[in-house]
């Protein structure tokens, strides 16, 4: 008999053909909505584009926050490749296309680490489909993950060529390309690597625990810090320049249930409840008789693999710090845990393809029907009024929402922070976040409203129905400074000239009404604009100045004895130059930047730098050295046996 021709569905190189052309589907309609695309995190990441763009990768942005370190939230980059083409396209469309490039390759690089389990076509065709089906991904498309989406890809080639190396005699080169795309994944993002990196140390244990496995993973991580060093080691050198709090997860059972399981209710609510509802059914189901046929085949290895990939989720994402984050973004790899247990124990092509139909199905009608983020197009109305309020330095309550919650209790979640965006970018105006103000300067806490924004799994859970709409950004009641005029009192020595408040939470603008050096101004609603009474300027003398991110000029006629203050946040970094003498840079009791200046008559300047030590070059030297070393090793050809002479 002849071999019988497998279902075109079922061929692997099919299915990614299939899965790709569906996700640009998803592309197409979440970048299409809007000229600017929405997402929770997406102001943050046009704005950091745009910087760099503008004025080069600078360590310090002047236009957030009274002055934030730029690389403490991202690794530069999705954003610098941003910016090497947003000359040509403009940093919204640059944006979408290196998003849009990350987010096809993670199906591409997900079916070459398939490659390394011992799938037949059909199971590999299956695994595809059931991972691409997640709703992690559209939920993360439509929140504006473009960093934890460029970096997904390259985590999953690490495990790649990390099994690779497990596996394979020769296993210098392969150890070597794993350590490259992970250093890779860490210039792109902060946390991914070091999620990727456990999902590797988790298959060491289950697959291969041995002493030469453990050794060449070890080798793998220090090749990887060396190769991103010249980034990590100077950030994490110099982080304790921040004050934040670091908080701490509470543990009981209910809270370590709601962390786990959040993110899952969050990313299923992106797609219409049944299609959602259904696939997680299914899911768990199939989850179930894996589980059991790992039990019952003693595949010991497959079932450690999947318990602690589970457990390591809900421990990281519940005590470690900064746990919302890590909630958030750990969810990414679930689909991969998944896609490599189930498809192993369901064999038989009359089962494959039924089981493929439905996921494709499923993964058909929910590209169509995922609700894509959306920028109201009076976004940019309002950002325009806010600025023309505006002379210098502007403070957005409540915190986060400010011009964008257009409807009472409905923030429009895609065009969260855009306010943050638009008036530096378009309008070069100062944008100054109570969120942010509970770090640096530490006393301008006093600016910060907190508003609970958030639902409970249960609460989002318990809004599911057929082809229900759910709330995902419902705001509560704002908790309001303590007091008015200690309020005032920030304002005016953080030089914010303007306040604009958003008239859908009642409480902001009632406090803002009683804040005695308020003054009310304009409206447009829902915002009302306030001018700040006896605001002090940047700089505490009358002198001209010119700044840029990461360094301030200063020309002034002396003489002069006395001490300087600037409404710049105080980091250590700060180096002061006068007249090409080094002075000391000191923290005045508001948290800015204090100088004490004594000089004679006549025409002085005075140049103030952000730089953070970096430690005389030495780790860019490491890097630089791990790089060669790199393309050597990729480079280098395969040893051969020597054949030996035949003996007569």
């Amino acid at each position: 008999m002849g071999k019988t021709k497998s279902n075109f569905f079922l061929q692997g190189r099919n299915a990614l053909a299939i899965c790709i052309a569906i996700y640009a589907i998803l592309l197409i309609r979440a970048f299409s909505v809007s000229y600017f695309p929405g997402g929770v995190d997406t102001a943050t990441h046009l704005f950091q584009i745009g910087l760099i763009a503008e004025e080069g990768l600078t360590p310090w942005n002047h236009w957030w926050y009274a002055g934030h370190p730029l690389l403490e939230q991202y690794p530069p980059l999705s954003h610098l490749a941003g910016a090497a083409i947003s000359g040509i396209v403009g940093v919204e469309n640059a944006y979408k296309l290196i998003f849009s490039i990350a987010f096809i390759l993670i199906p591409i690089s997900f079916f070459l680490l398939l490659k390394e389990f011992d799938f037949t076509e059909e199971q590999r065709a299956l695994a595809l489909y059931l991972f691409s089906l997640s709703p992690v991904f559209a939920y993360d498309l439509n929140g504006g993950l473009l960093s934890a989406m460029l970096a997904l890809p390259f985590c999953f080639l690490f495990l790649k060529y990390m099994i690779r190396a497990f596996n394979a005699k020769e296993w210098i080169k392969p150890a070597a390309l794993s350590a490259v795309f992970l250093a890779i994944a860490a210039l792109a993002h902060l946390f991914m690597p070091f999620a990727a990196a456990m999902f590797g140390f988790i298959y060491l244990v289950s697959y291969s625990p041995s002493a030469p496995s453990l050794k060449r993973f070890a080798s793998i991580m220090i090749f990887t810090a060396a190769l991103a060093g010249f980034f990590w080691f100077p950030l994490a050198l110099n982080y304790s320049i921040g004050d934040t709090p670091i908080n701490f997860s509470e543990s009981s059972l209910a809270q370590v249930a709601t962390i786990a399981l959040a993110p899952f209710g969050r990313a299923f609510a992106v797609y219409i409840n049944l299609v959602s509802v259904l696939s997680a059914l299914i899911l768990s189901l199939l989850s179930i008789f894996s589980l059991l046929s790992t039990y019952r085949a003693k595949d010991s290895p497959s079932l450690r693999f999947f318990l602690l990939s589970i457990s390591a989720i809900i421990l990281w994402s519940t005590f470690l710090p900064h746990s919302d984050q890590a909630g958030v973004k750990l969810p990414l790899f679930i689909p991969m845990v998944f896609a490599i247990l189930i498809p192993k124990y369901i064999s038989p092509v009359n089962i494959l393809f039924p089981l493929s139909a439905l996921f494709l199905a499923l993964l058909l009608v929910s590209s169509f029907l995922a609700e894509p983020s959306y920028v109201s197009p009076e976004t940019f109305g309002m950002a325009e009024w806010a600025a023309s309020q505006t002379q210098h330095r502007a403070l957005l309550i409540p915190p986060g929402m400010g011009l964008l919650a257009q409807y009472e209790g409905r923030p429009n979640m895609g065009a969260f922070l855009y306010d943050a965006y638009m008036l530096p970018h378009y309008f070069h105006k100062e944008i100054y976040n109570g969120w942010f103000a509970e770090a640096s300067p530490r006393s301008l806490a006093d600016v910060s409203f907190t508003c609970s924004g958030k639902k409970s799994f249960s609460e989002i859970m318990g809004g599911f129905g057929i082809l229900s709409t759910i709330n995902l950004g419902k705001m509560k009641e704002c908790e309001v400074p303590a007091s008015p005029e200690e309020f005032c009192n920030a304002l005016q020595s953080g030089s914010v000239d303007t306040i604009i408040a958003n008239s859908n939470f009642p409480e902001v603008v009632s406090f803002a009404d009683s804040a005695p050096c308020l003054s009310r101004s304009s409206v447009h609603s829902p915002l009302v604009a306030y001018k700040v009474v006896g605001s002090k300027p940047y700089l505490s003398q009358n002198w001209s100045y010119e700044k840029k991110s990461g360094t301030i000029s200063i020309h002034f006629n002396g003489p002069f004895s006395g001490t300087l203050s600037i409404s710049e946040s105080h980091y250590p970094y700060w180096k002061a130059y006068l007249d090409s003498n080094q002075v000391p840079v000191e923290k005045s009791s508001d948290g800015f930047l204090s100088i004490p200046i004594q000089v004679s008559g006549g025409p002085h300047e005075l140049e103030l730098s952000y730089s953070p030590n970096n430690y005389f070059g030495a780790f860019s030297l490491i890097s630089a050295i791990a790089w060669l070393a790199a393309l050597l090793l990729l480079n280098a050809s395969p040893r051969k046996k020597c054949l030996q002479p035949a003996r007569d």
